[in-house]
């Protein structure tokens, strides 16, 4: 990967509308549907996804996903660089803008996803009501972009980070305390607080 060095250049600047983080993230992501248990355990599907050729960026410091106005989220270089510079969409689009904000896609649902076992907890969406679960860690490397239209990658940053997301319009699950958060027993006690497990 090649380092920073291009301090001639003006660099772009980012501040994350969330935590105030200046640092951009770019990640590749692989996931797979998960079934949670009041006891803390997790079962992983059969299915996995990889979406290693759709980039998503984000902040280094929150993981805060970039969207633009449109609550779509930004998928490649141009668009990215459009963001920082504050300019409105293009008015032909982007392949970040043609296949936005959450997943345009086709996917197959993985069987038996709300057929609720003994001890398994319900999951919905507080976005969409989307009922299934994904368990998510990326590849983040540190981006630099110029204001002549050139990015510049940077270190890979701490091999991998985990999240949990939606699978149908990848909002993530995050809490107050926590932000996002990959362990199994916060989990638990969020789909417990959130989401009516009565049914």
């Amino acid at each position: 990967m090649e380092e920073k060095n291009r301090t001639s250049e003006l660099e772009l600047t980012f501040e994350c509308p969330k935590c105030g983080g200046t640092g951009v993230f770019e990640h590749l992501t692989n996931y797979t549907n998960i079934f949670v248990y009041e006891d803390g355990e997790i079962a992983f599907g059969d299915t996995e996804w990889w979406e290693s050729d759709t980039a998503e960026y984000s902040c280094n410091e929150c993981f805060w996903t970039i969207v633009d106005e449109e609550d779509c989220i930004i998928r490649d270089e141009a668009a990215l660089i459009r963001w920082l510079r504050k300019e409105p969409k293009t008015l032909v689009p982007t392949p970040s803008e043609t296949n936005g904000c959450c997943d345009d896609e086709e996917r197959e649902s993985p069987d038996g996803a709300l057929d609720l076992e003994p001890g398994e907890l319900r999951f919905v969406c507080p976005k969409c009501n989307g009922n299934q679960l994904d368990a998510v860690n990326f590849t983040a490397t540190r981006v630099f972009a110029f204001d002549d239209g050139s990015v510049v990658y940077g270190k890979v940053y701490g091999g991998e980070y985990e999240h949990y997301r939606c699978h149908a319009c990848r909002w993530k699950v995050e809490d107050e305390e926590h932000g996002c958060f990959d362990e199994p027993e916060i989990l638990v006690s969020w789909l417990q607080a959130n989401c009516d497990q009565s049914e």
